[in-house]
């Protein structure tokens, strides 16, 4: 009698196999607890591609507490930081037996991106230091004479023109070169991949994964389809020209190259290969150059018009690295601003816009219409004109280019000019102010009615206060300084001097509603060149100070001559 031998399952499906059943058993990550389903469906997508490509790209979230910087109080801030290389170091060493690659860590938050195989994504599930684990996936660029529309030309005739903040663009880089971004771009940097399992290549210069200085942020090739995307986005958004300009003109931009090229026919459909896509981790690492640089500049917003996926509500749960990242940000006073997709979706947006504290932006056209390629659903948070925006294009040229990619530097502009009229408004003000003031209009398609932002009816709305506020980078911004009869406002920014403590005036001009400031206690310069400031607000606390002009080659400096605490 012929004896039937049984069945052996391949070495890769018994692996597979055998690593589900022991993480659906419970013996994965979430500190002992039963993993969740959605757990359950991430590890065996990523085992699947892990098998089937070699590699699988993971974001691990480390086993710890976290809390953002700006919610601590100073002196735990470095201990926690601490705490998250410490556990960094202690996972890698943990995997050094293992295919791991493409290591990328972060200082900030509680969290590390890399390449693994299945065997090591086994690993990292039964790893007591790994409390969750995301998919590290690919965003494509969301593809498809809006200043008045918006009210920022009133805002213009204000005096306010985002001048002294920054804007920060995420994007397929900036040809810094262009006449509508010239002296603009003040910080460069490159966040991008290599790994030849995916086809993946880096953009950043000399096929670095990583990049900053002069240079790094420049666009790539436009042979590739969406590579124009940064300048054109980076032109709405503070753009300057004859004629012509972007919504906060006179702001600075900071340029950050975030894509990789993809040369994976199945990786780029519906596009043809090679395409640009951008990996959730090289944006995580680009947040946190954003997030470092936040006491060099007077940061205003984040502008991110990338997408991936669908969500009818908050996706927080799924995208755990991300919303660290923005909370970080937020809590430091810098919106991170997200279009919502051009899929026509009506029932859902895009990551990252679909995180609880990003700011989501779908379209309108200049008719004030929700455009058809706009994803919509009940979270999105604002509408900007997105259809036909004329903007800057590499080479020195121009185009009209329509998407949610064009509405979300529509209000990462307006941020800025916002932010110079109240730099010490919280994120959550300005998102409610720009919310109560815009005009309502209702979508046609799901009947959701959301705002389209009106930058000159949240000035008017936007409360300011007669005090002066210091900002991350030790900048006293003074909103009222009387000047025999003459209303000025002034940025003071701290001048190194081993002589003593000495600010250096880097911004003034003309206070463009004096109204706003009715019944406060002025600043005050005296005959003799002092500048009293009544009411400095350092946290809770007030402070009053006195400087003396002190001259200076090139600069109009001021000495601390005299500073304390106001009675409470």
């Amino acid at each position: 009698m012929k004896i039937k031998k049984p069945c052996r399952l391949g070495g890769h499906v018994l692996f597979m196999a055998v690593a589900a059943l022991l993480f659906c058993a419970g013996q994965g990550w979430s500190s002992g607890s039963e993993p969740d389903p959605r757990s359950r469906q991430v590890y065996q997508r990523l085992l699947s591609k892990a098998l089937e490509k070699g590699t699988t790209g993971v974001i691990v979230r480390l086993d710890t507490g976290f809390a953002p910087d700006k919610k601590m109080i100073h002196s735990a801030i470095p201990k926690q930081q601490r705490e998250i290389a410490g556990l960094q170091s202690a996972l890698q060493e943990s995997l050094a037996h293992h295919r791991v690659s493409g290591l990328k860590k972060f200082r900030h938050i509680p969290f590390m991106a890399m390449k693994v195989d299945a065997a090591a994504l086994s690993a990292l599930v039964a790893n007591p230091l790994v409390a969750g684990i995301e998919e590290d996936i690919y965003s494509p660029p969301l593809l498809i004479q809006s200043t008045t529309i918006t009210g920022a030309d009133a805002a213009w005739s204000a005096g306010l023109t985002g001048q002294g903040w920054t804007i920060a663009v995420l994007d397929t880089g900036v040809d810094t070169s262009h006449s509508f971004l010239g002296a603009k771009v003040i910080s460069e940097a490159c966040y991008s991949t290599n790994n030849s399992d995916e086809k993946a290549t880096s953009l950043c210069p000399g096929g670095q994964p990583s990049q900053t200085g002069a240079g790094s942020a420049g666009y790539c090739p436009l042979s590739i389809e969406g590579c124009y995307h940064g300048t054109h986005v980076a032109g709405i958004a503070a753009g300057r020209g004859d004629g012509i300009s972007g919504v906060a003109k006179d702001a600075s931009l900071i340029a950050v190259q975030i894509f990789t090229k993809i040369d994976d026919p199945d990786a780029c459909s519906p596009s043809d290969a090679p395409c640009i896509l951008t990996l959730t981790s090289d944006q995580l690492s680009a947040l946190e150059h954003i997030y470092e640089l936040r006491t060099a500049y007077n940061i205003s917003s984040v502008n991110m018009s990338i997408g991936a996926g669908r969500y009818a509500g908050h996706c927080d749960s799924e995208n755990l690295s991300l919303k660290a990242a923005i909370d970080n940000l937020s809590a430091a006073g810098i919106a991170t601003i997200a279009a919502a997709g051009n899929e026509g979706y009506i029932d859902g947006i895009t990551s990252p816009a679909c995180v609880s504290s990003a700011i989501s932006v779908g379209a309108t056209t200049k008719s004030d219409i929700v455009a058809e390629y706009s994803n919509s659903a009940s979270i999105l948070s604002l509408l900007a004109p997105g259809s036909d925006i004329y903007s800057s294009f590499p080479g020195n040229r121009w185009k009209a280019e329509s998407g949610t990619s064009m509405a979300a530097p529509h209000v990462a502009g307006a941020w800025a000019i916002l932010k110079r009229y109240k730099p010490s408004a919280a994120v959550a003000e300005i998102l409610s102010v720009v919310q109560t003031t815009g005009l309502m209009i209702t979508d046609a398609r799901n009947s959701i009615t959301k705002p389209r932002i009106r930058v000159d009816a949240a000035i008017n709305s936007l409360k300011v206060g007669c005090s002066a506020s210091v900002s991350d980078n030790l900048t006293v911004f003074v909103p009222l300084i009387d000047l025999n009869g003459l209303s000025l406002w002034a940025d003071l920014r701290y001048h190194p001097d081993p002589g003593g403590i000495f600010f250096r005036v880097s911004g003034y001009g003309p206070v463009s509603s004096p109204e706003h400031f009715s019944g406060c206690a002025p600043s005050t310069i005296s005959p003799s060149l002092v500048l009293h400031i009544p009411d400095i607000r350092i946290g809770s606390a007030s402070y009053s100070a006195e400087l003396q002009y002190a001259g200076g080659p090139g600069d109009i400096l001021f000495r601390v001559t005299g500073f304390s605490l106001n009675s409470p």
